[in-house]
């Protein structure tokens, strides 16, 4: 049962009567022990006592609930918070209610108004995130954008469930038709605006939008438009150091390129790539294992950045002794390396120090063996 202790938005109303909360006390104790209709009881009695009681109103609705009774149960939350605007648990049961109930996006505007709330509580965050995984949207409030944001910094969330509606979001901005449409053709035909675009203030905006960043950090992208423009935006990356010209031509460029080399590494980078690509790609490589110890930490940090949009940097010659010196150059970078190159290597090293299976080869360990054999059951 969620507790429905929290103060928050109380709204200077007086704390429960000593008689109250005994009986609250006393009410919740016949839930815990599954007595689920005595609880009923008793907390009608308590709500008939103390009308403006929240906590009265929210644990009748909790006991309701148990009870299968969903429709009385979904009153009960609304009146805790008409009561108390601001109870985080009365709206994530509310949600729950709803959401049994099949009103889906009614129920997301109180788990969003709990999560909002509540942000340190875990089962908040789970069933906001549970109930946006089918939920694609057209138009958002600037709240629910921030929540959705937020949900990407949640701990103990399955971060895929937010691709959908993260991708929904992007998607129906329409300021990217264009490079949407530039990035599905022919790349000869498409460089050049593809480019500007990227550069204009339309480009800048995605650069520093923090859905199209988590979409890309946190989720394997499952959406074939937004797939073609993350290879774009990766070829235009490439070509810029295969050129010899900076990666960073404009402020989020950098945030950009981080994004894309996770994910890439989350999908084993399977995006298919051009002969071009494979050809810029390896010898962006042997310029990495040639000039490793002697390249400077900010042309080592674009480097690293850009192969690490294509191959897995721990397995590049070169990348652990430019990563020795390029860290704290750029926040972004130091993501990617502990994604590409720190974790995978404290991988390596438990998976070393687990101990092993061995050949049975002294004499007591042969004769049970044998025993076990002869004698399986």
């Amino acid at each position: 049962m969620t507790s429905g202790s929290s103060r928050s938005g109380s709204g200077g109303r007086a704390p429960p009567s000593t008689a109250a909360v005994a009986a609250l006390r006393d009410a919740a104790a016949l839930l815990r022990h599954g007595r689920a209709a005595e609880a009923v009881a008793a907390y009608r009695r308590i709500v008939k006592a103390h009308p403006d009681n929240p906590e009265a109103h929210h644990n009748l609705g909790v006991a309701l609930r148990a009870e299968g009774h969903g429709d009385e149960a979904i009153t009960a939350y609304r009146r805790a918070i008409e009561l108390r605007p601001g109870y985080a648990a009365a709206h994530h049961n509310l949600g729950q209610a709803l959401d049994g109930a099949g009103r889906q996006m009614e129920a997301l505007k109180h788990r969003f108004q709990a999560f909002r709330l509540a942000r340190d509580r875990a089962d908040f965050a789970q069933a906001l995130a549970l109930g946006l995984r089918s939920v694609r949207l057209k138009t958002a409030s600037p709240a629910v954008v921030d929540g959705v944001v937020s949900l990407f910094a949640a701990s103990d969330i399955d971060r895929q469930d937010l691709m959908g509606v993260t991708a929904s979001l992007i998607l129906a901005r329409d300021a990217l038709a264009e490079p949407l449409a530039l990035a599905a053709g022919p790349w000869d035909a498409a460089r050049a605006k593809f480019a500007a675009w990227w550069r204009g203030a339309e480009g800048r905006a995605l650069a520093a939008d923090q859905l199209f960043h988590g979409l890309l950090r946190e989720t394997v992208l499952a959406e074939e438009r937004l797939e073609a423009l993350a290879a774009a935006l990766r070829r235009l990356f490439l070509e810029r150091a295969a050129g010899g010209e900076s990666l960073e031509i404009a402020e989020g460029d950098h945030a950009a390129a981080a994004s894309l080399a996770c994910q890439g590494f989350a999908t084993n980078f399977a995006a298919a790539e051009s002969g071009e690509e494979t050809e810029a790609v390896e010898k962006l490589t042997r310029r990495l294992a040639r000039e490793a110890l002697v390249i400077d930490a900010e042309a080592a940090a674009e480097l690293l950045l850009v192969l690490a949009m294509y191959r897995p940097l721990g397995t590049l010659s070169g990348a652990a002794e430019a990563a020795r010196r390029t860290r704290r150059v750029t926040g972004d970078l130091d993501e990617v390396l502990k994604r590409q190159i720190d974790e995978p290597a404290e991988e390596r090293k438990l998976a070393d120090a687990m101990q092993r299976l061995t050949a049975v080869e002294d004499a007591p360990s042969s004769a049970v063996r044998r025993q076990y054999e002869e004698n399986p059951y």
